[in-house]
């Protein structure tokens, strides 16, 4: 028996036989379901809490929220509600993120931080990717997922997703085994229509990480006054300013629109603006004098990573170098170290042929984020895949169908 509830009601007479289908999905994108309704008592709405079993709640589908409803007309006065769901990760993406991390915090405390100050009713429970990151990560108002998405996408070999309990998960591949393996006992009994491919359309094996900007080290600047001057354009993005002077005697220095032009500075810096500029009590330097100071600015980012085992193979095969670049451009990459650990991870991932393979079972128990085993006499792909994706369809009578595809 399937139980469908719309904020906490049970709506389960009214649902079409056979019109669930439910698509889970890891990381970004968002977990959906759709099932129709024939002329329910109460007409549900967008954003009502919908929550899906198997028999009891111990066996949960889905859980989510209604995104779309479609109404059509079966019959006079007969009504049919096609409902579409997502699943909490709209949630989970209210607020935006704000906030800078040092270089060697570990992942799970960013992701800890991130649910407990940004995010309402979710769990952190699940998290416990201890892999620290190299560099400081600064996010500029980016949404909860998109932050843990980078940090999965830079530092790899990890999966994260929230669950039909809004517990966020996030941990190392691997971790997470899933409750059967494909074998050649499953195969028959327990799986059917399987299928696996290898593809090496989408080999990188040179990549380049343009990343936004970091910090140079401090240099010293000058500028020789004209007499009539009272604004100076760098041409560069002033960070830690020190050492302020005016033909070597030490002045005061402010920051425009920060601090106040109340006589307090003598000398005031735009860091958007990229300039320098007098205080308005302060008298136009004369011609030949010197302003100075120490300073930081931003320097653009770029690295290069190589995969030398994947060119050498490619070049075997293809004649030529082997080499296939590709470039990766992410401005909220702020150091160079988190550069490289991106293009070091696009290696991991891409430098070689891809696996793709299917499944389709109806025994309950796999899952996003598992790990399943392939171990089939004959196959030359036996090896621990990653199941990314699994859709659900209900074949009637408490049935279902779950096909997972796996890399």
């Amino acid at each position: 028996m399937i139980y469908y509830t719309i904020n906490g009601v049970d709506i389960s007479e009214f649902v079409e036989s056979r019109s669930l289908t439910v698509n889970k999905v890891l990381t970004m994108h968002a977990s959906t379901a759709s099932f129709a309704m024939i002329s329910p008592t109460t007409v549900p709405l967008e954003g009502y809490d919908v929550q899906i079993y198997i028999d009891s709640s111990v066996q949960t589908l889905f859980a989510g929220l209604i995104h779309r409803i479609q109404q059509s007309l079966m019959a006079p006065e007969v009504w049919r509600y096609e409902i579409v769901c997502t699943d909490y990760m709209r949630l989970f993406e209210r607020r935006l993120v704000a906030e800078t991390y040092v270089d060697g915090t570990i992942a799970s405390a960013i992701i800890n931080d991130i649910i407990s100050k940004y995010t309402t009713g979710f769990t952190n429970t699940g998290v416990t990717w201890t892999t620290p990151i190299i560099g400081a990560v600064r996010y500029d108002y980016r949404t909860p997922s998109d932050c843990i998405r980078e940090l999965v996408e830079t530092y790899g070999n990890a999966v994260w997703y929230i669950d039909n309990n809004k517990v966020v998960w996030a941990y190392l591949k691997k971790s997470v085994s899933a409750p059967m393996e494909i074998n050649d006992t499953a195969l028959g009994n327990t799986f059917n229509q399987f299928s696996i491919a290898s593809d090496y359309s989408q080999i990188r094996n040179r990549v380049y990480v343009r990343g936004g900007s970091e910090y140079s080290s401090s240099i010293s600047y000058s500028i020789l006054t004209q007499g009539q001057e009272r604004v100076w354009p760098i041409g560069y993005t002033p960070h830690a300013i020190t050492n302020f002077k005016l033909d070597g005697v030490s002045k005061t220095l402010g920051e425009e629109n920060v601090d106040a032009d109340d006589g307090s500075f003598a000398f005031f810096y735009n860091e958007s603006e990229k300039l320098f500029k007098c205080a308005a009590a302060t008298s136009t330097p004369t011609a030949g004098q010197i302003i100075s100071w120490d300073m930081k600015f931003d320097i653009p980012i770029l690295t290069m990573a190589n995969d030398i085992v994947s060119q050498t193979l490619l070049s075997a095969r293809e004649g030529g170098s082997g080499i296939y670049e590709y470039l990766v451009v992410d401005t909220n990459l702020s150091s160079r170290q988190m550069c490289q650990t991106r293009a070091r991870r696009e290696l991991s991932v891409h430098a070689a042929s891809k696996v793709i393979g299917s499944a389709t079972t109806q025994t309950y128990g796999l899952d996003v984020g598992q790990t399943i085993t392939v171990n089939i006499t004959g196959c030359q792909y036996n090896n621990n895949y990653d199941i990314t994706r699994m859709q659900i369809r209900s074949l009637g009578n408490s049935i279902f169908e779950y096909t997972i595809s796996f890399e």
